[in-house]
């Protein structure tokens, strides 16, 4: 595949607009997939395929199912010595197989990344978790998956702030430094970022695996550099790129209640790919000006939670210390996130001198967005 890529004439795309230079990535893309890359290994026996296996452990599997079907017509010592020879190889290619999944599951843990180990685990588990029936607008249940995507859909909108014509509070911030209203970036940059990808991550509504992105990073680099740079030249972005899949996730409570399921959006691996150019872009710009609180620990580098409960046990011990009375109040925002109003968060950019390209392009990636709902795949 990545020599298919790589005799591709990527230098057309210059004479295309963004729509155009998206279609003709994706059209490459989804051509090569098409050729260089099975749909799915099959074992054979008639038995699914399990999250361990290997090629070699479903071929000594099927082996021994093709020394059973041997002995069970010749029915002599020879095949059934044949016969269990290749049932103990089965048994040990299995058993190597497990481990070495299990290693790996181990390994991707204490690199941080656990879903793996948690999908494992619901594979283990007889009872599965997923949306069934939930409590419509009327107060009747579902009684099929469409009514049930439709409510889930309906109440996500719903939690989403729509604004009116009316004037956006004034945001008292002076900025007096030099504002981002655009940026450089490279081939380089894009190519680190696709090295970077997490091979586990979720692809979007485009079906763009982050793995393929990942291995054909060398060649891929240059044409998506060529859409980001056009993209944020003319602050237009591709149709695909504001679509989202999102799969509804069971919090707490009553499990027919669509409010107690939180949205997990799945969106284009390209597009997040520049978003990423992009928020570091911002974060430097918010660091060089001493925009951000320093007491803001969420969200930044080298901050987490564990520094911002250092930094208040500390302040809570020194003060205890002088025999002064401490009152801590504790606030949480509901669906922080699914209500940020964006008029007022582009007036709050524009204040901290985030302006431009960089403003309009982030206008149009908030505005004309769609979304669908996904259940039971």
């Amino acid at each position: 595949m990545n020599q298919a890529l790589q005799v591709t004439s990527w230098l057309n795309m210059n004479n295309m607009n963004v729509q155009d230079k998206w279609n003709f990535i994706f059209q490459i893309y989804n051509t090569n997939t098409t050729s260089f890359i099975p749909e799915g290994l099959s074992f054979g026996g008639g038995i699914p395929d399990q999250k361990w296996m290997t090629r070699d452990a479903g071929q000594a599997r099927k082996k021994k199912m093709e020394k059973w079907v041997v002995h069970r017509k010749k029915r002599t010592q020879e095949s059934f010595a044949t016969y269990v020879r290749a049932r103990n190889d089965s048994v040990r290619a299995i058993r190597l197989a497990k481990q070495n999944f299990e290693v790996k599951i181990a390994e991707d843990i204490r690199r941080g990344d656990s879903r793996v180990f948690y999908s494992y685990l619901r594979s283990k588990t007889s009872i599965k978790e997923e949306v069934s029936k939930v409590t419509k607008a009327n107060g009747t249940l579902s009684i099929n998956t469409k009514e049930t995507v439709d409510t889930m859909n309906r109440t996500f909108q719903s939690v989403f702030v729509r604004e009116g014509n009316e004037p956006v509070p004034q945001i008292n911030f002076l900025f007096d430094g030099i504002p981002l209203c655009n940026f450089e970036f490279d081939v380089p940059e894009v190519h680190k970022i696709l090295s970077n990808l997490k091979e586990s991550s979720a692809p979007g509504p485009d079906d763009i695996h982050p793995k393929v992105l990942k291995e054909c990073a060398d060649n891929l680099a240059l044409p998506l550099y060529l859409l980001f740079r056009d993209s944020l030249d003319t602050s237009i972005i591709p149709d695909l790129w504001k679509t989202a899949y999102v799969t509804p996730i069971y919090k707490k409570g009553i499990k027919s209640d669509p409010l107690n399921y939180r949205p997990i959006s799945l969106t284009s691996v390209p597009c997040k790919i520049f978003e990423k150019i992009l928020r570091n872009r911002i974060i430097e710009h918010l660091e060089a000006h001493n925009i951000l609180s320093i007491h803001q620990h969420g969200f930044r580098s080298n901050r987490s939670c564990l520094t911002q409960l250092l930094e208040y046990f500390l302040e809570v011990h020194d003060i205890l210390d002088e025999h002064d009375p401490v009152d801590a109040i504790y606030l949480d925002c509901k669906k922080a996130f699914d209500t940020v109003p964006h008029r007022r968060l582009l007036a709050k950019l524009q204040a901290y001198g985030i302006t431009g390209k960089v403003l309009k392009w982030i206008e149009c990636f908030l505005s004309d967005r769609s979304q669908r709902v996904i259940v039971k795949g």
